[in-house]
């Protein structure tokens, strides 16, 4: 039996070829992918305060 997207039950049939799901890895899978966007959205954040920064600074040094 293969796994369905909505939690259901598939016969191997309805799945390609060699194909079989592995319901530890996805969930692996899943963990890492959260992981990589949190760390992601992390360093989008700093990337903001920093550009936001360098505009306060320039403006500082444009009102002299």
């Amino acid at each position: 039996m293969g796994l369905d997207l909505v939690g259901g039950m598939l016969p191997d049939r309805a799945l390609p070829d060699g194909f079989h799901v592995n319901p530890q890895k996805a969930e692996i899978n899943l963990k890492n992918i959260k992981f990589h966007f949190q760390r992601l959205q992390q360093y989008l954040v700093t990337l903001w305060q920093l550009l936001l920064m360098i505009q306060i600074i320039q403006q500082g040094n444009s009102d002299k």
